[in-house]
């Protein structure tokens, strides 16, 4: 016998649901029930197959550290607890079934169950997975990618931010000849409809494309977590080549209220705060009360800083002098890539200013 006859009927029937799961402990109570109504039959099937197929959904991580163990207990208490509220209403006498036969056959479908969601991933092929700082976001990339390439371009998109804005997040990594694609999965393609949704990630694809960090540009896409249908981002509004699509494809970091640096993902953080520093004290050059955009970007192996200009002020000596002033004392500060000055006019058109600045070194 499955248990032991020391054992009361109530304990028994609790054993039994605990092992066979939500559609045994459905069945149990609709042979139990003294009083089976049609709204009571359909109650307790509905809330049982429901409970099952939410099995489909339990996160990996409920397997890999073993908390599934407690799937049983959870059975167990269900049943338990429903006896002890509808006991005036049961009789165990009604139960002729094997308790053995039952259990077997529930746990059966519950193990398949969980075989199925464990093993449907969205894209199987993605063997592979970094883990965000954030511990509910991941990068999963497929064996071919090799690891320190997919960790590159993690550090890339961890540089966005655009991971510290996200609660859960799934990206799947893939490389074709032309391109990264990378594909965000989401439950809810409702979003697709809502522009601001949309615009976080064109603007992440800019992002990530301005740089030259990588062989490949990149192309971010949308993937339904369901039906695993593809969004490509193509045909939502963005601006054109120009200098909006191009302050798009910056970060911006905000100095004071009037003041902010905008870089590229590529640009280093060591010389983002050599550069903010060196702002700090220049203060005849950079006074607090007035507005100053500056763009710096790391283009092939070095820094492009340019400055909103009007262009009747480019031919200006005195204009000239300073920004040439700034990106020498920006090398003797430690920035050891080469710098070239630009002027840049709200327009778009740029000149720059002078030849490139470097670091001398001494052996």
């Amino acid at each position: 016998m499955l248990f032991n006859n020391k054992f009361s009927d109530s304990t028994k029937i609790s054993l039994t649901g605990a092992i066979g799961g939500p559609l045994v402990i459905a069945f149990l109570f609709t042979i139990l029930l003294k009083k089976n109504t049609k709204i009571t039959f359909a109650l307790n099937w509905t809330i049982a197959v429901v409970a099952h197929c939410l099995l489909l959904f339990i996160p990996y991580e409920i397997y890999t550290t073993g908390w599934i163990i407690l799937l049983p207990l959870v059975n167990f208490f269900i049943t338990q607890t429903l006896q002890v509220y509808l006991k005036t209403h049961l009789t165990y006498s009604n139960l002729t079934q094997s308790k053995l036969f039952l259990s077997t056959i529930g746990f059966i479908l519950t193990v398949a169950t969980i075989v199925v969601s464990h093993n449907s991933k969205l894209f199987p092929a993605y063997i592979n997975h970094i883990q965000f700082i954030n511990k509910t976001i991941k990068l999963h990339y497929p064996s071919h990618i090799d690891k320190e390439e997919a960790m590159g371009i993690a550090n890339l998109i961890y540089r966005t931010g655009f991971t510290e804005k996200s609660d859960s997040l799934d990206l799947f990594l893939n490389q074709n000849d032309s391109c990264f694609l990378i594909q965000f999965a989401i439950s809810d393609t409702s979003l697709l409809s809502n522009p601001i949704f949309i615009t976080e990630f064109k603007t992440l694809e800019l992002i990530l494309n301005n740089q030259t960090e990588t062989k490949h540009p990149f192309q971010v896409m949308l993937t339904s977590l369901f039906t695993h249908q593809d969004y490509p981002l193509e045909n939502h509004m963005a601006p054109e080549n120009g200098v909006h699509k191009r302050i798009m494809s910056l970060i911006t970091r905000q100095l004071n209220e009037n003041q902010s640096v905008l870089y590229n993902v590529s640009a280093k953080e060591k010389d983002i705060e050599i550069l903010i520093d060196v702002i700090s004290k220049l203060k005849l050059y950079f006074p607090k009360s007035v507005k100053i955009d500056l763009l710096f970007e790391l283009i092939n192996g070095e820094y492009q800083i340019s400055f909103f200009v009007n262009k009747m002020n480019w031919e200006l000596e005195a204009q000239r002098n300073r920004l040439s002033l700034f990106g020498q004392y920006l090398t003797q500060s430690g920035i050891a890539k080469p710098i070239r000055i630009f002027m840049l006019d709200p327009s778009g058109f740029q000149k720059e200013v002078t030849n490139s600045y470097k670091l001398e070194t001494t052996n």
